[in-house]
């Protein structure tokens, strides 16, 4: 869990203009108003980053959307993450990707992906 630990710190570095984050990485387009939603009631817990989504056929909380902005054209890859609260080790249930959407280019601005899980 170590990498896990390490990447709030790259990120504080990219943020905080370290000498190692200048150059090419400041004029890398950026990610904005990032927030996730089921469509739906939020569920105990959710929140802008956070979505409960059941597949189970009923058209209520069935499908993930992720919503965001690009400050400049990029390509965008999400990994879809299963949290699961009652692992003995919460980093290790953050690691567990069930599903991703594959890289896609976007223009800059708003943009959105919706996916519905696979029934389990």
């Amino acid at each position: 869990m170590r990498l896990a630990a390490a990447l709030p710190l790259v990120a504080l570095l990219v943020l905080a203009g370290h000498p190692a984050a200048r150059g090419a990485a400041l004029d890398a387009p950026r990610l904005l108003n990032l927030r996730v939603t089921n469509g739906s009631t939020p569920f105990s817990g959710d929140n802008t980053l956070l979505t409960t989504v059941s597949p189970n056929g009923d058209k209520f909380r069935d499908a993930a959307h992720v919503l965001f902005t690009l400050s400049a054209p990029a390509t965008v890859a999400i990994d879809v993450v299963q949290t699961d609260t009652l692992s003995a080790d919460p980093e290790q249930s953050a690691l567990h990707i069930v599903d991703s959407v594959a890289p896609k280019s976007l223009r800059a601005g708003p943009a959105k992906s919706s996916g519905r899980p696979r029934r389990g």
